[in-house]
């Protein structure tokens, strides 16, 4: 004759069971959580990058900063860093080089290239989001040297001529 399961047996299987399906599940849950905070991190890289475009192109048109930016279902909010940039000589330079150099600063009287530091991160309309950043938060910073006396494109560089705001900046240094 057959011998069955007991109920100790039944149990044990059954507990066993659980153990293994919470923590397939909890795996599961991980991977879930972390996909979403790498789409989060990356909506922040692209509206970086968007935001530093459009100061190159137009500062004048950024979006306010009291405003969450909307961006792949979810908000994002921003800060923008400006800086200006010395530029250092590099050993070996030719003095030939450097007075070149020199002369299209002086000529130029512009000003000298900046340091544009975008920060974009996941506002508090979100979950672990938040009005200022934090180590939970998922954030992108995107720094980007910009040379006044270079517009990015031909485009950039019609409409710099066209608004007096952009040509002061590109032609008076403002």
């Amino acid at each position: 004759m057959a011998r069955g399961m007991s109920l100790l047996e039944v149990a044990l299987a059954t507990t066993l069971l659980g153990i293994a399906s919470a923590m397939i599940f909890s795996a599961v849950g991980q991977m879930w959580a972390g996909q979403r905070r790498q789409q989060q991190t990356l909506g922040a890289a692209e509206v970086a990058n968007r935001l530093i475009l459009q100061y190159l192109d137009d500062f004048t048109q950024l979006p306010r900063r009291s405003t969450p930016i909307p961006y792949g279902g979810y908000s994002y909010r921003w800060s923008l860093h400006e800086e200006n940039v010395e530029l250092q000589t590099p050993d070996g330079l030719s003095s030939e080089a450097m007075s070149t150099l020199a002369e299209r600063r002086d000529r130029s009287n512009r000003s000298s290239p900046k340091s544009i530091t975008v920060h974009v991160w996941l506002s508090e309309e979100q979950a672990n989001g938040g009005v200022i950043a934090s180590a939970q938060t998922p954030e992108f910073v995107l720094t980007r040297l910009m040379d006044p006396m270079a517009p990015r494109n031909p485009d950039s560089f019609g409409k710099s001529i066209s608004n007096p705001n952009l040509s002061n900046r590109l032609f008076g240094g403002g």
